[in-house]
């Protein structure tokens, strides 16, 4: 028992360590009315958009190098804005890049920088962005098979087990930032759904209540008589005491 306490102890205080590191993502330039802005929509193969999705706007010197002229990030919708300079130069690279995804290099030509539209706002197509497999992808599967064996053997209780898990792929994705790179801190919070962790909480707290009424014992009873003991039946009359309920549940509320 200490021991485990001990393990959840690190854990919680790497958690706490990896929340106060700093994004890792900028953000979109500042309004300039001098500025020429370019923008436009980042999606997968599935038309979803990508989001915190680096795009850099970069120019490619007579030396063969690149000069990052601005830099933004695309937002939960997929749209991003990079500004050009005052002086437009002539070899322009519009540059995306985001973990888990192939990088995107499109060149934009002089007249296209030259039509500007809309108040100094440039509209590029839309940017299609290819999912890669990376050694990242085969981590996570790993980690995950991992802790699911580790719930079903019981040989951890299953929050910390998950919770060890999700400290491991954070402290990985820390520390090597290139392809073993998952998810940062404050991407991995808004992956949880608060909605669905409080209707388990509530849920719980009801199913506390009624069980000491002792209706628990008295279904199990009465599922078991009319089965006889016949594994089958009493799977068809399980599913029946807790289905229908739900659907009884689900009829009676409202519809807007």
């Amino acid at each position: 028992m200490n021991k485990t306490r001990l393990i959840g102890i690190i854990l919680l205080l790497l958690a706490g360590l990896i929340f106060l590191l700093p994004g890792e993502y900028s953000s979109a330039a500042q309004d300039d009315p001098d500025l020429v802005y370019i923008f436009g929509i980042v999606q997968d193969e599935q038309f979803q958009p990508v989001k915190s999705a680096q795009v850099d706007l970069v120019e490619e010197t007579s030396s063969s190098e690149y000069l990052i002229l601005s830099s933004s990030a695309t937002q939960p919708d997929g749209s991003y804005i990079v500004s050009l300079p005052p002086s437009v130069p002539r070899n322009i690279i519009l540059h995306f890049s985001r973990p888990h995804f192939e990088d995107i290099s499109e060149n934009l030509t002089l007249p296209d920088l030259t039509e500007v539209k809309d108040g100094h706002s440039i509209s590029h197509p839309t940017v299609i962005m290819v999912r890669q497999i990376s050694p990242a992808f085969w981590l996570a599967a790993v980690v995950f098979i991992i802790v699911l064996i580790l719930i079903a053997l019981g040989f951890l209780h299953n929050t910390l087990a998950a919770f060890s898990g999700a400290s491991f792929l954070l402290a990985i994705s820390y520390l090597f930032r290139t392809n073993l790179y998952i998810f940062n801190f404050s991407q991995a919070f808004s992956y949880i759904d608060w909605n669905v962790i409080f209707l388990i909480m509530g849920m719980m707290m009801v199913i506390a209540v009624v069980e000491n009424t002792g209706i628990f014992h008295w279904l199990a009873y009465f599922a078991y008589r009319i089965s006889k003991g016949k594994l089958w039946i009493l799977l068809i009359v399980l599913m029946l005491i807790t289905g229908v309920p739900q659907l009884f549940w689900i009829m009676s509320r409202p519809c807007y």
